[in-house]
C-alpha cells in the first residue's frame, strides 16, 4: 500500500495496493490508532447548581463558583479495508472518557462504534 506525494499539487495521492483490486485481490488493508486529550477550561462553562454548591459536593479544592469541568480522552482504533484506489470500508472504535474534580460534571465514560463505506469520485 502506498501513496504518491505530489510536490506541485502539496498533496498525496490515491492509494496504491500491491495485492490487485476488487474481487480478484484483496485490496489493501490499514490499521491505525489515535489518541486526543482535552483540557476543558472554565471559561464558557455554566457555574454548578447553588444546590450542590451548598451540599459541599466538591473535591480536590475546587471551588463551586469556577468549577473545572476536566478532561476528556479519545481512544480510537480503526481498521480500514482499501478495496480500490475509490472505495472504503472502514471501522472505528472509540473509547470516549471525562473526569472532572468537581461532583455535579462527575465521570463519564462511553464507547462508540463506527462503520463507513466511502466512495471517492
Amino acid at each position: 500500500m502506498s501513496r504518491v506525494f505530489s510536490p506541485l499539487e502539496c498533496a498525496e495521492g490515491r492509494l496504491h495496493s500491491g495485492h490487485g483490486k476488487g474481487i480478484a485481490g484483496w485490496g489493501a488493508w490499514e490499521v491505525a490508532a489515535r489518541w486526543d486529550y482535552l483540557n476543558l477550561p472554565n471559561a464558557g462553562f455554566a457555574p454548578p447548581p447553588a444546590a450542590a454548591v451548598a451540599a459541599g459536593t466538591t473535591s480536590g479544592g475546587t471551588s463551586g463558583s469556577n468549577a473545572n469541568p476536566g478532561t476528556l480522552n479519545i481512544g480510537t482504533v480503526a481498521l480500514n479495508w482499501w478495496w480500490n484506489q475509490f472505495t472504503r470500508v472502514q471501522f472505528n472504535y472509540m473509547n470516549v472518557w471525562q473526569a472532572s474534580d468537581f461532583a455535579v460534571y462527575g465521570k463519564s465514560r462511553t464507547s462508540i462504534y463506527s462503520l463507513r463505506f466511502q466512495l471517492e469520485f
